[in-house]
């Protein structure tokens, strides 16, 4: 029998003689808030699903599929996500510090306000993502394809970015100080003497 709370702890699915996994998949369930921390759901199938707010912290979702899923507020940190499929999922205001996310398939995926504040993306497709106003701070990002990825306001301080491609991606350069005037460019242009790109 699986039992699924939500994070006050009250029961939000009871259905007798199914699996967590099963009920999940099935989609036929409203997981909105739900906690799911700490679970085995690797290679599980959540496609086009709503999992606003949901508690996936610190869960095995290595080689998921959640294509289009909707997963805005989520708690995704330390959460294993390599070789994830997350293509235009929405990510908005998702917290995925400390996360694991190693040659996952994320191109489209809009990750607006979102925290990746220690994540490892290395190898990643965030091609054409959306990371404005995203914490970049210390990501490894290493051979990321990050082409025509918007990085608008992002910060992206002390985050690796070796053998990133970055063609056709929109940053932000602070030009004054923390509080100066800014500039949107494309980041090949960026990337002259100095600015560490």
């Amino acid at each position: 029998m699986a039992v699924i709370k939500d994070q006050k702890g009250r029961v939000i699915v009871d259905w007798p003689g199914r699996s967590v996994r099963e009920i999940i998949e099935s989609g036929q369930t409203d997981l909105r808030g739900a906690d799911l921390s700490g679970m085995d759901l690797h290679g599980i199938r959540v496609t086009g699903m709503g999992l606003e707010g949901v508690d996936l912290s610190g869960s095995d979702l290595t080689g998921a599929r959640m294509d289009g899923a909707r997963l805005p507020g989520a708690d995704l940190t330390g959460t294993a996500l390599d070789g994830a499929s997350l293509q235009c999922a929405s990510l908005q205001c998702a917290h995925l510090d400390g996360t694991t996310a190693r040659d996952a398939h994320m191109g489209g995926c809009d990750l607006t306000g979102a925290s990746l504040t220690d994540a490892d993306l290395t190898g990643s497709d965030l091609s054409g993502a959306c990371l404005e106003d995203a914490d970049l701070a210390r990501a490894d990002m290493s051979g990321a394809d990050l082409t025509g990825a918007r990085l608008v306001w992002s910060n992206v301080r002390d985050a690796r970015l070796d053998g990133a491609d970055l063609t056709g991606t929109w940053m932000d350069m602070d030009t004054a100080g923390p509080m100066g005037p800014r500039f949107i460019m494309p980041a090949q242009d960026a990337a002259g003497p100095g600015m560490g790109i």
